[in-house]
């Protein structure tokens, strides 16, 4: 069982801690001790599943690797610059990467699936081989060991708003936050301006008026306590997002072959227990219930309204693959191929 241990001050205005997610340490000295970075905060189900699968590397290495997980960021790291900070394990050794935070050096990573153009969450099971191939030589070349990928618990991109909406038509007309450049494409070219705003300023902005509405995902919502401030909630589109363990190159080289088919299970399991879960949707129904008990409302935009969303979501990725050229419009050419036609 892991031990929690507040690592800092409380953050935002979710009242979430950053702790530090030491696994009970076996007998004897420790050969190898990592530091895993996550950058989403301690109750989000992405941060669950990297202690579950570190818990399961320590217990079964006897000794040989420790690694403890620093969530919410708290060792003061940003996903933006992972490209360069994990290959040489100095800082961290590991870490759970959302691709879309590397868009600057890695297109071909950031933009590998159009997350908000699928017509049912459950097509990315189409291209699962296909992911694995894009992951594994794009982080190989950069000195990194690709392990594996979990899917989270998202299967829809909600707006959530602090007044009572119904469509694109009224969103027109108020603020709206984004959480990435893909989403503030396809959303311009539904007259909509989204401004992107990092999740730890998104309460913020919604409480002091910077936006009237953001977009977020159903599994975290309430882990800000969201309700508070935009208690209005209408699904948009399909989503599904796969996020990679990874572990610098040379840490990697440095363990036992028979502690690196530790990590290499374990992290195969999580991604197996990771798509069994996103399946099913238990996470999104159990979280839409708490946030209906916190007096929020859900539903969904009109059919035309989440048709043309999608639409656009497949026009803007595939515009962005196709200035970033290279393996970013191949892979996007492959992906689309098995996808849409």
């Amino acid at each position: 069982m892991t031990h929690i241990h507040i690592k800092s001050a409380v953050l935002g205005m979710a009242g979430l801690a950053c702790l530090v997610y030491p696994a009970a340490t076996p007998a004897g000295a420790q050969e190898h001790a990592w530091k895993m970075h996550i950058t989403f905060v301690p109750t989000r189900p992405e941060t669950q599943m990297a202690v579950a699968w570190a818990d399961r590397v320590n217990s079964r290495a006897g000794g040989e690797l420790k690694i403890d997980v620093y969530p919410g960021g708290a060792l003061g790291i940003k996903d933006a610059d992972m490209l360069r900070i994990l290959p040489g394990g100095n800082i961290i050794q590991t870490t759970l990467l959302y691709g879309g935070y590397v868009n600057r050096e890695a297109p071909e990573i950031a933009y590998a699936l159009p997350n908000e153009a699928l017509s049912d969450p459950k097509d990315i099971m189409k291209i699962v081989g296909i992911m694995n191939d894009i992951y594994e030589t794009s982080f190989t070349e950069r000195g990194i060991k690709y392990l594996n990928y979990i899917v989270t618990a998202a299967r829809g991109v909600r707006v959530f708003c602090k007044e009572p909406f119904s469509g694109l038509a009224d969103l027109q007309k108020r603020k709206l936050r984004v959480w990435g450049k893909l989403q503030a494409d396809t959303f311009a070219k539904l007259g909509v301006s989204g401004s992107i705003i990092p999740q730890s300023d998104m309460y913020m902005a919604l409480q002091t008026g910077v936006v009237d509405c953001a977009t977020y995902t159903m599994d975290a919502v309430n882990t800000i306590s969201l309700y508070e401030v935009a208690p209005h909630g209408l699904t948009i589109s399909a989503y599904a997002v796969p996020e990679a363990i990874v572990v610098s190159g040379k840490a990697w080289e440095s363990l036992k072959p028979e502690t690196q088919a530790i990590l290499q299970e374990e992290a195969d399991r999580e991604h197996d227990t990771s798509i069994e879960s996103f399946i099913t949707g238990a996470v999104e129904l159990a979280e839409e219930k708490k946030f209906e008990a916190s007096r929020g409302t859900l539903g969904a935009f009109p059919d035309d309204d989440r048709k043309a969303y999608q639409e656009a979501a497949r026009a803007a990725w595939l515009e962005l693959t196709e200035t970033a050229g290279g393996k970013a419009k191949e892979n996007a050419d492959l992906i689309a191929k098995t996808l849409f036609n």
